[in-house]
């Protein structure tokens, strides 16, 4: 190869990119373990939101709704590691898992997922004081960390959908979002749905 300006910039352009499809490829691999370990766990189903997460930028996070707490080096590193992940990717690597693992992955929407309640169904804005992570109901007063509260409000939705499914036959994997009518009628199921710790005293 001629010893050129040309012949150079080609082989550097050429570097770059084995450079970034090897962290890419490391990233793959980090998660695949992660998902492996999940499954392994005897996690039989997993629910995606439909709408995609932040992962936190600060060094510092709301520790209980109130004050802040330093976060870890380990911590900031997953962030930065998860966060070059596009969703649309996310969601392939987690089906692609599940479905050597035998599982299922079921999608349904996130609207108001942190905002309402799972034990009466209120849903305001006001069950988030200051935006923070601790949700209280302004209606029944139930009280608990908002991630956890999204997490049942999806276990509930993910439910529903299998429950349509073994009354039905007929499984949506992706919920409709081009017709608002049918999507508006969802929401309208879901706030119907309550949370019961008798059937559920674990989570």
């Amino acid at each position: 190869m001629a010893n050129t300006p040309q012949a150079k910039k080609r082989i550097r352009r050429n570097a770059n990119r084995s450079t970034i499809n090897h962290a890419r490829i490391s990233r793959i691999r980090t998660f695949i373990k992660a998902v492996e370990s999940a499954i392994d766990s005897g996690k039989k189903a997993e629910a995606a939101e439909a709408a995609p997460g932040e992962a936190p930028k600060k060094r510092t996070r709301k520790k209980n709704g109130k004050g802040t707490e330093r976060v870890s080096q380990k911590a900031r590193k997953a962030n930065r590691v998860y966060s070059q992940w596009s969703f649309t990717e996310l969601q392939a690597l987690i089906s692609y898992k599940a479905a050597l693992a035998g599982s299922l992955v079921i999608k349904v929407d996130a609207d108001y997922t942190s905002k309402a309640c799972p034990m009466c169904g209120h849903t305001a804005d006001e069950n988030r004081p200051r935006k923070g992570l601790r949700f209280e109901c302004q209606q029944c007063h139930y009280t608990l960390h908002a991630d956890l509260i999204g997490a049942r409000n999806v276990t509930l939705r993910t439910l529903l959908v299998r429950q349509d499914w073994i009354r039905t036959g007929t499984l949506s994997l992706y919920p409709d979002t081009s017709d608002k009518e049918a999507k508006a009628a969802r929401l309208q199921r879901y706030a119907e749905l309550r949370w019961s710790l008798d059937t559920s005293p674990a989570l």
